[in-house]
């Protein structure tokens, strides 16, 4: 097993440009730990020589007890908690939620003796909530991953989230939303620490084409129109529009001032990408939600509307009609009729849904809030185990 060390230059002093700890959570997720120490390694040593010469990087824990991940792939950690001092970055590296209420006490004594020490702190995927809970992300603003963000808006009100962006940097807090955006994390160290060259030769071994900043948008889930759209600052736009009161009224200025840009100027972008106005998109937005609720859910069309936006069921039936030249009612009495195969709502054709306007109204999946993520059932521990943590946890159909 390989310890993180550090290596004489030629000078004979031991130097290291970069040096970074990791703390794996139960159930994190691998490829955002793989990702941010395989950049590491390629940054830290001339061509593929894996030593630890410009970054020095180890694994630490409580006790040297294997961790799972949430496949069921178990990191040991390579030492014990010791002087925080030693790193320039502690990395908290999240995945599946489900047991981060039950973090080792020992984790969040640490964290906070980094925090105590001017240490900086960085909460890749599912990390962040661990930072939160531990009081560490008061005050600063933090990224989660999209589908990911209502939660941590419920259970922590009061903090500053994003949900828009791959990564942000706020003082001595680094958060990202996971997966690629671990490399994003770890190229932006790269370059600030041992240059523009070495991060360069991160990102061509590890066949990324650039690292993403932090005002690059996440990605959107299945919405070919949202991935159609060139302008990631009308991208961000929508992101952040998913975020406001559904019965905000000022919600396009809001967002404008979010964003550092006149209301103007969000308005061509809009105009330009989608031929609609800001306002206009976000009408049907709310009525895309909408029928997204009346055709999968059993919610009464007065709770839908008023859910949504909408002044009260009336208005949000003459909208439905004005849109989709049915009523609600009628619309959902016919998808009884005739459910489709694993529940989804009907595809409209695409010779009907070829503006963008169409193909937003039509969209199966389009609010963060409409998605109904699959539910994780635990199996048996593998005969022979250690322990009965699941290692292959098994994903359920969606509810």
């Amino acid at each position: 097993m390989k310890h993180s060390v550090s290596v004489p230059t030629a000078g004979g002093a031991a130097r290291d440009h970069l040096s970074v700890a990791f703390v794996l959570l139960p159930d994190f997720t691998l490829s955002t730990f793989s990702a941010f120490v395989d950049a590491l390694r390629i940054a830290a040593d001339e061509s593929d020589g894996s030593r630890q010469l410009h970054c020095r990087w180890t694994i630490i824990g409580p006790h040297r007890a294997p961790v799972s991940s949430s496949c069921g792939v178990e990191i040991t950690p390579w030492e014990t908690f010791g002087d925080p001092g030693r790193f320039d970055y502690t990395i908290v590296v999240g995945g599946l939620l489900r047991n981060q209420k039950r973090i080792d006490r020992r984790i969040v004594s640490y964290l906070r003796q980094v925090d105590a020490g001017g240490g900086a702190l960085v909460g890749a995927c599912t990390g962040s909530f661990a930072l939160a809970r531990a009081g560490l992300m008061k005050g600063y603003r933090c990224c989660v991953h999209w589908c990911h963000l209502q939660e941590f808006m419920a259970e922590f009100p009061d903090h500053r989230v994003e949900g828009d962006v791959v990564y942000l940097v706020d003082g001595n807090r680094i958060t990202c939303a996971g997966g690629q955006s671990a490399i994003d994390v770890a190229v932006h160290l790269v370059e600030r620490h041992c240059g523009r060259s070495i991060a360069l030769k991160v990102t061509t071994a590890m066949i990324v084409a650039a690292a993403r900043g932090p005002k690059d948008p996440q990605p959107h889930p299945e919405a070919k129109w949202f991935r159609d759209i060139q302008n990631p600052l009308v991208q961000r736009a929508i992101l952040l529009m998913q975020q406001q009161p559904a019965g905000g009224a000022a919600v396009v200025h809001d967002v404008a001032a979010q964003l550092g840009v006149s209301v103007k100027t969000l308005v061509r972008g809009f105009e330009k990408e989608l031929k609609l106005s800001p306002s206009e998109f976000f009408r049907a937005l709310r009525m895309a939600q909408g029928r997204w609720e009346l055709l999968n859910t059993h919610k009464p069309i007065s709770g839908i509307a008023l859910d949504n936006g909408f002044s009260d069921a009336s208005h949000f039936i003459r909208l439905y009609r004005m849109y989709y030249d049915v009523t609600p009612a009628a619309a959902r009495e016919k998808k009884r009729e005739k459910t489709p195969t694993h529940g989804r709502a009907p595809h409209r054709s695409s010779a009907k849904a070829s503006t963008p306007l169409q193909q937003i109204l039509f969209s199966d999946v389009l609010s963060l809030s409409a998605i109904d993520w699959p539910t994780e059932h635990p199996v048996a521990a593998r005969p022979g185990s250690h322990s009965d943590r699941p290692h292959a946890p098994q994903r359920g159909p969606a509810r």
